[in-house]
């Protein structure tokens, strides 16, 4: 019996959110569907860097919301929660803060008033402070037995070396906090414009609820400052950390942000290089020399620029191995054209994973945030599946030498000494 022929894929389905805009500049997006009773609240907050203000602060200010408002304790916080089976997360990066709440669709309306209320009117009490602020620090010492851990903190010091992304935490950073320096940040940060989108089966009476208490609000407009400007150190770091087990390398660079006419290749190079399991860095080190686990590499976009970085953990003896090879993989993608075949695995791998990422209504709307907060166009993703047919491997090859030269990376290695 003959096989079916392989049909290439040629569209991604994509569901569009209604969206509110108020006067506030606070925006409501929201989208029905799904087959259960349940709903998806995702407050966020955008942050233009400010100087002087970390991105780990703003983290530290985010959770405390939850400790104590103007009309709920942190006990009632807890127990209103616990009693309507909320899942709360909080999800941070450096240019945005969001909260996430999970529930039943009909228990969701029931907590308006209390999502409304730790978020813009916390009061970040003294005694909730000092316990969560001990908290952080022995969290703090625990991170730090972690290479991975130190190399990212080591990694973000000296790509945004100066900028406020490269304020990293310390203890002496925790300590030094108080509740004054919480209510500053608060105010610099949270009392701004803000996004709410909202997810679910019969989300109608929660989206006309959070819709008026929006509506109301008096925020600050946000400063129409010029971006702050990012550059960073071209050199190899290393970092002795006693007993480890093994080392960190991340390696990396700022690169291009979705803008840019890079862009879509450069995510393709990224996905040859460390971004799927079959990619060239998990064949060489950890299938072909056994030298690590798991070897991958991301590119983050954030406003105008994104972070590249391949990371891996290794022996502390093998290191040195391990950055030999990474090198030479790189160097192999600028001085040799990639085959049709391995492009067009990639290629459909990365396409795949695009559909893969439209299963259910909250992943619809996980395109639709991104599409929103980006100020990307309404066909921003089936662009972006289309121009991946595009991609020739002289592209990559182009794209490999303007990118990925060794001396214009940033190279760490923490742990033991070799």
């Amino acid at each position: 019996m003959k096989a079916p022929e392989i049909q290439p894929l040629i569209s991604i389905p994509h569901q569009v959110a209604k969206s509110q805009i108020f006067s506030n500049g606070c925006g409501l997006h929201w989208l029905e569907g799904g087959s259960q009773e349940v709903a998806k609240i995702e407050w966020i907050w955008e942050h233009q860097p400010i100087e002087g203000i970390a991105a780990w602060e703003k983290d530290l200010v985010q959770k405390m919301q939850f400790e104590g408002s103007e009309s709920y304790s942190r006990k009632q916080i807890s127990e209103l929660l616990d009693f309507y089976g909320i899942y709360s997360q909080f999800e941070g990066w450096m240019n945005y803060s969001s909260l996430v709440w999970h529930g039943l669709t009909r228990n969701l309306p029931s907590l308006v008033d209390v999502l409304f209320d730790v978020q813009l009117k916390p009061t970040f009490p003294e005694t909730e402070w000092k316990t969560f602020q001990q908290a952080e620090i022995q969290s703090f010492h625990l991170s730090c037995e972690r290479v991975n851990n130190l190399a990212r903190r080591l990694f973000n010091q000296h790509l945004f070396s100066n900028h406020p992304y490269g304020l990293t935490i310390s203890e002496n950073g925790i300590r030094e906090m108080d509740t004054q320096r919480l209510h500053h940040i608060h105010s610099k940060l949270f009392k701004k414009p803000f996004h709410v989108f909202v997810s679910g089966k019969n989300i109608g009476e929660l989206v006309e609820m959070i819709g008026e208490k929006m509506e109301g609000l008096f925020l600050e407009k946000n400063d129409n400052k010029d971006i702050l400007p990012i550059s960073y150190q071209k050199e190899l770091l290393f970092q002795e950390k006693m007993g480890a087990q093994q080392n960190c390398i991340r390696i990396g660079r700022l690169a291009v942000g979705r803008n840019h006419e890079d862009f879509h290749g450069f995510q393709v190079l990224n996905t040859i290089i460390g971004g799927y399991f079959g990619s060239r860095l998990m064949k060489n080190l950890r299938e072909d020399k056994g030298l690590t686990y798991g070897i991958g590499s991301m590119s983050y976009p954030f406003f105008e620029q994104s972070m590249f970085f391949i990371n891996a953990e290794v022996k502390a003896t093998e290191a040195q191995l391990a950055l030999d090879e990474i090198q030479k993989e790189l160097m192999t993608l600028q001085k040799e054209l990639i085959s049709e075949d391995e492009l067009n695995l990639v290629i459909s791998t990365m396409q795949g994973q695009m559909i893969q990422g439209c299963d259910g209504i909250f992943a619809h709307m996980d395109r639709n945030k991104n599409i929103i907060l980006n100020q990307l166009s309404s066909d921003y993703y089936q662009s972006f599946f289309e121009k991946l047919n595009e991609i020739r491997p002289d592209e990559i090859q182009e794209l490999s030498q303007k990118y990925l030269n060794w001396d214009d990376l940033l190279r760490v290695n923490i742990g033991l000494r070799n």
